[in-house]
């Protein structure tokens, strides 16, 4: 497990070039979901693209929006009243 990222090809491996490091790395276990919220927290803190659309709860890769994807709030119908 240590040598991991050196007996497999680059596109195997989980995190193929760390923003840090710039070297690539597999993680295991909880590292994979720590290291994602940093990501995230590192994109909203430099304020790009991604990381507005996930402090707004958007979709992130492209997806379309105006149709889909459709969650929250709901306007329900009201009875005429008699």
């Amino acid at each position: 497990v240590d040598n991991y990222t050196e007996n497999v090809p680059i596109w195997m491996v989980n995190r193929p070039r760390d923003i840090y490091t710039g070297e690539k790395k597999h993680l295991f276990g909880t590292e994979v979901l720590t290291t994602l919220d940093e990501d995230v927290n590192l994109m909203r803190k430099i304020r790009c693209y991604r990381g507005i659309r996930h402090e707004t709860g958007q979709k992130v890769r492209g997806q379309r929006t105006k149709s889909t994807g459709r969650t929250g709030t709901t306007v329900g119908v009201r009875r005429k009243k008699d």
